[in-house]
């Protein structure tokens, strides 16, 4: 025998010693998110929930901002509109609303070569409509 462990074949077996006491050493939640692989769950799950809340605003209201601003005029929605702006089929199941407000807002900030026009007067209201109005767009389910 050798150390605390006996070998008996190739497994070795423990000594006999029973676990310590429990001594109520919790660490603070606090620690606990400190240890690795923690954060990047939290961040992950954040990032989750965010994308599943809803929009402030109203969609319907939101799509009457979209004819008034005439987004179709370079964007395409159902085959109808301009082909200049991408097309916005599915854009609530691609994109979150912090994104769609971003590049309303200052399209040249996600992508510097971007040929959108800026909406950086868009009231609050008038925004969080658009926004709700482009999250409501998802994508159609595959036919089987």
């Amino acid at each position: 025998m050798t150390g605390s462990h006996e070998v008996t074949g190739s497994i070795p077996v423990s000594s006999t010693k029973p676990n310590p006491p429990f001594r109520g050493n919790v660490p603070s939640a606090e620690a606990r998110m400190r240890r690795p692989g923690r954060i990047a769950v939290v961040m992950v799950l954040t990032a989750a929930l965010s994308k599943t809340v809803p929009a402030a605003g109203d969609a319907t209201s939101g799509a009457a901002v979209y004819k008034a601003g005439r987004c179709s005029m370079c964007h395409q929605l159902g085959g109808v509109g301009g082909k200049m702006g991408g097309v916005l089929d599915g854009v609530g199941s691609k994109r979150d609303a912090e994104f769609l407000r971003k590049i309303i807002k200052d399209p040249k900030s996600v992508d510097p070569k971007s040929r959108m026009k800026a909406y950086p007067s868009l009231s609050d209201k008038d925004m969080d409509d658009l926004v709700a109005y482009l999250l409501s767009l998802k994508a159609a389910p595959e036919k089987k």
